[in-house]
């Protein structure tokens, strides 16, 4: 037969899993919608930079540079 206090630390156990649980949940949803964005963004600057006017050597120097960006954060973050 369980005494009380083992009850209470089954009851906080199970509220620790379930905090967790939905910690976990939750990145995953923040991390689904940042990675929606980001990709969204990223596929679509080309043609919004060329609706603002940019000629085409415009368009590469940026994307280009963008590329360069993310290389350069990889070598100092070391991904």
């Amino acid at each position: 037969m369980e005494t009380d206090t083992s009850k209470n630390e089954a009851r906080q156990l199970s509220r620790v899993k379930a905090t967790a649980l939905k910690f976990v949940l939750l990145i995953g949803v923040m991390s689904f919608f940042a990675d929606f964005t980001y990709e969204g963004s990223r596929s679509i600057i080309g043609p919004y930079l060329a609706v603002l006017g940019a000629s085409a050597a415009v368009v590469s120097i940026v994307a280009g540079f963008g590329e360069l960006l993310g290389y350069g954060l990889r070598l100092v973050s070391g991904r």
